[in-house]
């Protein structure tokens, strides 16, 4: 289970982080630099050994990805 920002419950999300990667075609180096974070801790997030995602984290990937999660936050 991965806590986002405001610890708000999204399990599964390395999993979605991960399957859009691997099916994106873009090297981890490459989409890890688009977010602003290390390939290390891309692979942390995939794995959910990251605990609290910050929002602004978040948001960097699914940038990176081209995707929307669907994870919203409180305004």
């Amino acid at each position: 289970m991965m806590l986002i920002g405001f610890q708000k419950e999204f399990p599964g999300l390395g999993v979605k982080i991960r399957k859009y990667r691997q099916n994106s075609g873009v090297e981890l180096t490459q989409l890890a630099a688009q977010a602003g974070i290390s390939t290390a801790y891309w692979h942390r997030i995939e794995n959910e050994k990251v605990k609290v995602l910050p929002a602004e984290t978040l948001r960097a990937i699914e940038n990176a990805l081209g995707v929307d999660f669907g994870v919203k936050f409180p305004e």
